[in-house]
């Protein structure tokens, strides 16, 4: 399984430098920090806290199906503040 994710993420990253032309090699991709997407972080608490408030999920189709309905049910102002209120915090 390993190999076969390896295997895919070398195939998406030789295809993104030809694709891409200001592509940034991985080697270069800072690591996971909500310091450096502080959007994507605040946005994924509130989903995590939707998705699991309505009681124990049976299995990984049911959780897959939850997230997929609460992003569909997410406003689109949710993500607009918290975008707003992290620009004014970079400035």
């Amino acid at each position: 399984m390993e190999c076969q994710l390896t295997c895919r993420a070398l195939k998406t990253v030789e295809l993104l430098k030809e694709v891409t032309p200001k592509f940034i090699q991985p080697s270069l991709w800072p690591p996971n920090s909500p310091d450096l997407n502080p959007v994507d972080y605040s946005i994924w608490q509130i989903m995590q806290e939707r998705v699991y408030n309505n009681g124990k999920i049976a299995n990984v189709e049911e959780l897959r199906q939850r997230i997929v309905d609460e992003w569909e049910r997410l406003d689109l102002r949710i993500i607009e503040r918290r975008s707003s209120s992290n620009k004014i915090k970079i400035q």
